[in-house]
């Protein structure tokens, strides 16, 4: 830096130049200003000004086009994502790439196809508390989300009762924290934060208007002028509990706290995005869980936003907001329960993002002639057929067939199907063995050789079981068993 060799009165006239107090034009004007009497000198002094100010405004032109391109990536993100689909389709192994392309955006670019990194990237961001992960159920409360009275013993062995923050709560204060300026209170510029002729109306209706902003404040109330002595605003801004209630305050808290609220809002363009993962969202009592935070989480009631909205919250009595740097991912199962029966508030807030089974991941997987794309390909369209898309069977099942060995991917493809293809099946088509066996192509007019079965039938006769003829009994049923072994040309028929 050329600076670097000036002397301090050439630091001095260079910050002049930098607040606009002198300009370099000409000679003639600038002499007098500078005290500079030598031309050579001055021409000297401007070129090397000049080229600093242009390097400088590079500079940041780079700056602010790096910071663009990495809020960007971010913008097309909504605030609150559920990522919906059949099970295995990799919604909660999609949670870790959405979550580090919100919070650190250029290492996703930089590292979106190594797993290990994003892996180690996700753990190091939750262990500094960026990340948040829980799962819903139907015990799930408001008291364990966001806030309740829960039991505690105290250094007496006593038991006591106290008002706790739940998950949501604490990372949204922690993310609120983020979001705001730090401010040295003692030195405040109310000026930043208050403006003259500003109205503000007060819990009992009464109004206060801002008369002057000077070192100490100057408002009226009740046609009355008043004076607000700025080491008592001061004071009443570092006392922050007082800021949280809203009933009956003085209109000297009433200001301190409406200097507050403006404080908050100041958000710091450098703050971290924060992430709450909700797995299995859809299994919880949405309204039970959420409350009055259902209206709070909506892009446009969040903190910092034109219509953004504060409440009261029931049992700490706090004045609650969820900043807009708090993402919400959910995922759902579709197959669990269906979007259609999902709560309509949650639905009009979330962006519904489906992800289905990616069978073309598996189109190069085989295992001695197997196709194993096809054949998931073949098992989903008839469960469509039979069934619904929502209960199709996600490609995360057989991915850890890639990269194995014939002899291990056979043994691994069996146990896969023995596990969890079966069991699933079993349960999306409560023991109708017979649709099980048209799925897997079992069924006896599918022409099936029994060696070559994932599923047998056996016909069982009445009076052989029961030693009778029932009237009301069927003389005829089949009995189902699952083979002991699965041949290779049993998977064959799911993959031609």
């Amino acid at each position: 830096m050329f600076l670097l060799g000036l002397g301090a009165e050439w630091l001095q006239i260079f910050k002049l130049v930098l607040n606009n107090d002198i300009t370099l034009d000409e000679y003639d004007k600038s002499q007098k200003q500078l005290n500079i009497n030598d031309k050579n000198l001055f021409s000297s002094l401007k070129t090397k000004i000049n080229a600093y100010l242009e390097a400088l405004q590079t500079e940041n032109t780079l700056i602010k086009k790096e910071i663009k391109n990495m809020h960007s990536l971010v913008q097309n993100i909504s605030l609150n994502t559920i990522l919906y689909g059949p099970p295995g389709t990799g919604k909660t192994f999609s949670t870790i790439n959405e979550t580090i392309k919100i919070i650190d955006s250029n290492f996703y670019e930089s590292n979106k196809t190594d797993r290990v990194e994003l892996k180690n990237k996700f753990l190091q961001l939750q262990e500094e508390g960026q990340i948040q992960f829980v799962t819903f159920h139907q015990s799930y409360s408001y008291e364990d989300f966001v806030e309740g009275i829960k039991a505690k013993i105290n250094k007496s062995q006593e038991v006591v009762y106290e008002v706790g923050d739940g998950i949501f709560k604490k990372i949204a204060n922690k993310a609120k924290h983020e979001t705001t300026l730090t401010i040295d209170i003692d030195n405040i510029n109310f000026s930043d934060f208050l403006n003259v002729g500003q109205v503000f109306e007060m819990p009992n209706g009464k109004k206060i208007t801002i008369k002057n902003i000077d070192k100490n404040l100057e408002y009226i109330q009740d046609d009355t002028k008043h004076q607000l002595i700025r080491e008592i605003l001061i004071e009443n801004l570092k006392n922050k509990p007082l800021m949280q209630k809203n009933e009956f305050l003085s209109s000297q808290i009433f200001i301190a706290q409406k200097v507050y609220e403006a404080i908050e809002t100041k958000q710091d363009p450098k703050s971290k995005n924060y992430v709450l993962i909700i797995d299995e969202i859809n299994r919880g009592n949405i309204s039970k869980i959420f409350g009055e935070l259902i209206t709070l989480i909506e892009e446009s009631k969040r903190l910092n936003s034109d219509e953004s909205v504060k409440i009261t919250l029931p049992y700490s009595g706090e004045v609650f907001g969820v900043p807009n740097n708090l993402y919400i991912i959910g995922t759902m199962n579709t197959a669990d329960r269906s979007i259609a029966l999902m709560d309509t508030a949650l639905r009009r807030r979330f962006e519904f993002r489906e992800m289905m089974p990616q069978t073309q991941l598996l189109i190069d997987t085989k295992i001695k002639g197997i196709n194993i794309g096809k054949l998931l390909t073949c098992i989903n369209q008839r469960v469509d057929y039979l069934y619904d898309r929502d209960h199709t069977i996600g490609h995360a099942y057989f991915m850890q067939l890639r990269g194995m060995n014939e002899n291990e991917a056979i043994i691994e493809l069996e146990q896969i199907f023995k596990n969890k293809i079966i069991p699933l099946l079993q349960e999306y088509f409560y023991d109708d063995w017979e649709k099980i066996q048209i799925v897997l192509g079992d069924h006896p007019r599918q022409g099936a050789d029994d060696n070559n079965k994932f599923i047998l039938e056996e016909l069982q006769e009445e009076k052989s079981i029961l030693g009778f003829d029932h009237d009301d009994i069927e003389s005829e049923q089949y009995n189902y068993i699952i083979n002991n072994t699965f041949t290779i040309e049993a998977y064959m028929k799911l993959s031609k």
